[in-house]
């Protein structure tokens, strides 16, 4: 930790690290020691006690007394202000100077202490206060415990700040000031909305992306009639993907400003990214609930003109097709065991990958980017499995089953036993897939279903290694600890 003003700012270092790694719990000890255990879903547990073997460094008197930046003086202010966080007669005016410090720390213990005293004490110093930093910061105070009355009034000041000209900082809280005024006093009349809307329109977009993203949602909340057409470029220009998603989530609902081609190109963009999502397990279903959203917001005239795109197939790239092999050997953990020390080193990436591929392992579980998304991801296994949990995990995989991919065992009255993915549920039903990889999915009644519980069987097939030659089962094993990273040392070779 290093003093940084009132507060402290932090460099880390890696301190201890291991393969496998999966902490489940870390507590420092009333003899300073830190202890952790390691473990979890029937993997080897383990308990570490870690020590320091050599003297302590402590800052010298010296140090201490030349305090640095002021921290120490800036600390006992702060700490001040922390005081007077109830009701006090003298809150108000010990507060206020420090409203407009460069510190966020004291700007909030200062705002603080000032929310605690009554409102009729010290709204008409937040509305007439003329320093920008203070001013934000009182009419926040004032936004969060005044009445609705006061809205228009908080408005108008803000509409008086100098936005071109303020630091980003100062022109991010002045428009969390805004939309708080939204949030808690609720819409305002239509002059008082436009009077707002004619100060932030022109600033959008921004060269700055917090304050882009930040008008985003506030410019769709006043129905303006130019931020979807801003919107739809940033999302077909902006670098990150996260930028572009944001974006399209904020204006999926927006009411003004669209056209046919903007229409066109909105959810021409969704279906690109459900065909070609770049995420974890859950990124294409949030895709698709935008897409839902934006969809239930068109009009009936709409709805019909766009049905081709709103409907068109998705065109998703499957994961490489495994490719037909001859049965080896139904391999048990008596076989491998004794073999788990080559996993380490002299391995092949190529045979590796190919192994992967070919015993279908990328057709539901994510690596390195690419495969499905119907088992965990398993770029980071070697974080949380040791080759022995891996190998079990692979030749006895209904052991141990994680909740998030269990099935569920549906009994029914006329359809049998049904086993499957709950996808989705309603008042009057749930929908299952009965396989990871199947298309279709089966809709059951609730007065159908005598019981639901969780099956015992893994979803994932047994006998997967039965393909492959002892050789590339070890190959398998390090491609998959090696997160997919060709220079892993398993890769090298060793004389």
């Amino acid at each position: 930790l290093e003093p940084s003003g009132s507060g402290y700012s932090a460099t880390f270092e890696r301190f201890v690290s291991g393969k496998p790694l999966p902490v489940t719990d870390l507590v420092i000890g009333d003899d300073g020691a830190m202890y952790f255990t390691i473990g979890g879903r029937r993997t080897q547990s383990g308990l570490y006690r870690v020590t320091h073997d050599g003297s302590a460094t402590l800052s010298s008197g010296s140090e201490r007394a030349a305090d640095v930046n002021g921290h120490a003086a800036a600390r006992a202010l702060r700490h001040r202000l922390e005081s007077l966080h109830r009701e006090d007669s003298s809150a108000v005016d010990v507060a206020w100077p420090h409203l407009g410090s460069p510190d966020r720390l004291i700007r909030y213990a200062a705002r603080i202490a000032i929310e605690y005293q009554d409102v009729s004490q010290w709204q008409s110093r937040a509305l007439g206060e003329s320093d920008d930093t203070a001013a934000t910061n009182a009419l926040l105070a004032l936004v969060r415990h005044g009445d609705a009355s006061l809205q228009a009034a908080v408005l108008e000041r803000l509409n008086e700040f100098p936005l071109k000209s303020m630091t980003e900082t100062q022109v991010l809280e002045a428009l969390r000031v805004y939309s708080l005024a939204f949030i808690r006093m609720g819409k305002p009349d239509e002059t008082t909305a436009g009077a707002v809307l004619s100060r932030l329109e022109p600033m959008f977009p921004s060269r700055s992306v917090p304050i882009s993203r930040e008008l985003c949602r506030l410019l769709v909340y006043l129905d303006s009639a130019k931020v979807v057409r801003e919107s739809v470029r940033l999302i077909e220009s902006s670098p990150t993907q996260e930028d572009r998603i944001h974006f399209a989530f904020v204006i999926r609902q927006a009411r003004n400003g669209w056209n046919p081609a903007l229409r066109r190109k909105y959810f021409g963009w969704i279906n690109g990214v459900l065909g070609s999502y770049s995420g974890g397990a859950s990124f294409r279903k949030y895709i698709d609930f935008i897409k839902q959203d934006a969809v239930a917001a068109l009009s009936a005239q709409d709805l019909a003109a766009l049905d081709e795109i709103i409907n068109a197939p998705i065109p998703v790239s499957p994961p490489e097709a495994a490719a037909p092999r001859r049965y080896v050997h139904n391999w048990q953990m008596e076989d491998i065991l004794p073999l788990l020390d080559q996993v380490s080193s002299n391995r092949s990436f190529e045979r590796g990958k190919l192994a992967y591929r070919d015993t279908s392992c990328l057709q539901c579980h994510r690596f390195a980017g690419e495969g499905g998304n119907t088992g965990h991801d398993l770029t980071s296994a070697s974080g949380r499995l040791s080759p022995r949990d891996l190998l079990e995990s692979i030749i006895l995989p209904s052991r141990v089953i994680s909740d998030q991919y269990q099935d569920m065992r549906i009994v029914t009255k006329t359809q049998g036993v049904i086993t499957g993915q709950i996808e989705s549920e309603t008042g009057d039903a749930i929908t299952v897939r009965t396989h990871p990889l199947a298309e279709e999915t089966i809709e059951i009644s609730r007065g159908d279903i005598e019981s639901i519980a969780p099956s015992k069987t893994s979803r994932m097939p047994t006998e997967l290694l039965s393909t492959l030659e002892k050789e590339e089962v070890l190959d398998l094993m390090a491609y998959i600890l090696s997160g997919g990273k060709r220079d892993d040392p398993a890769f090298r070779r060793q004389d």
